[in-house]
């Protein structure tokens, strides 16, 4: 059977996969590159949206195939943040298709306040819902194992992924970056979605120990708080599991992998605290502006143990 990176778009549909009426939205496929990418665009509310999604040579047609959506942080772009974090490699030996979306001309995601996106109106989570509903339309992708990643504001996107489209995640990653109060203070009423979450104590931008404002209103949980958050969300026990990661690298850091189990959703909730960790991607060569990035472990081979362990739904 062929793979999918060498099927062509025909319209909104594919050569070889199942092409029922198409969707009413305004999509298409702009090209299809050597290396099997497509890149897409979208018109939401009258904005035009893009993203690029990366099929694996290993993917055949005739197999749903595990996805992995993964948002950028704020003044990066999908397209930097995908050479910057090498997900590929790590994705692609495991199956899975990635999407990479960009965020509007403002260079960030509507998390659910604090941004200039949400500021502007921007519907991000209307953006999401109609990828979805079209790769999942277009390619044969299992619908339940769809995952989110994000780092920095995209990372506080996924949190808000996985409180408000849990019908359509089936897990999320994030990284370098904790969950905005008011989003979790409506997390409870929605579907458990398992969640993965990295942190470092000396992250300059994202505070370990949270953000309050001057008249103590809280306005970024804590990372012991986010990471309670979704462990009480899903029904998981109160206090984790702890193993300390063998520390095998010289970078001024030490990993707790702290895991949340007997969840009652049987979604688990696993925390990686990073002792002496930035505002970085585990795993990666240093980023010394942003503190001290963790050899220890890949945060990419990680995610996707924690993913490929999600009970399929």
């Amino acid at each position: 059977m062929r793979p999918l990176r060498r099927l062509l778009p025909i319209g909104t549909c594919f050569v070889a996969l199942s092409c029922s009426e198409p969707l009413t939205t305004v999509f298409t496929y702009d090209a299809v590159d050597p290396n099997g990418d497509l890149f897409g665009r979208v018109e939401i509310d009258g904005n035009v949206r893009i993203y690029t999604i990366h099929i694996p040579a290993s993917v055949s047609a005739d197999e749903p195939a595990p996805l992995i959506v993964a948002f950028h942080g704020a003044g990066q772009n999908n397209n930097n943040f995908r050479t910057f974090t090498s997900l590929d490699s790590a994705a692609d030996a495991r199956g899975f298709i990635t999407i990479y979306p960009k965020a509007f001309s403002i260079f960030n995601w509507a998390v659910g306040s604090i941004t200039r996106a949400d500021s502007a109106g921007i519907d991000d989570l209307k953006f999401v819902r109609t990828i979805l509903d079209q790769v999942t339309h277009d390619l044969n992708i299992d619908p339940g194992r769809i995952f989110a990643t994000g780092l920095s504001n995209g990372a506080v996107f996924t949190h808000r992924l996985g409180c408000q489209l849990g019908d359509r995640f089936a897990g999320i990653a994030s990284v370098a970056a904790t969950m905005l109060e008011n989003i979790s203070n409506g997390c409870d009423a929605n579907p458990a979605v398992a969640a993965l979450f990295a942190h470092g104590t000396d992250d300059p931008i994202f505070l370990w120990e949270g953000e309050t404002e001057a008249d103590g209103q809280v306005v970024l949980l804590s990372a012991d708080e986010t990471a309670g958050r979704w462990a009480a969300r899903n029904g998981c026990a109160a206090s984790p599991t702890i193993e300390m990661l063998p520390d095998t690298a010289n970078d001024a850091t030490t990993t707790e992998r702290r895991v949340f189990g007997n969840c009652s959703s049987d979604a688990e909730v696993v925390f990686y605290a990073i002792t002496g960790g930035g505002h970085t991607w585990p795993g990666l060569p240093p980023a010394p502006t942003f503190g001290n990035t963790s050899q220890d472990f890949s945060i990419n081979e990680a995610m996707l143990d924690f993913f490929q362990s999600v009970n399929h739904r």
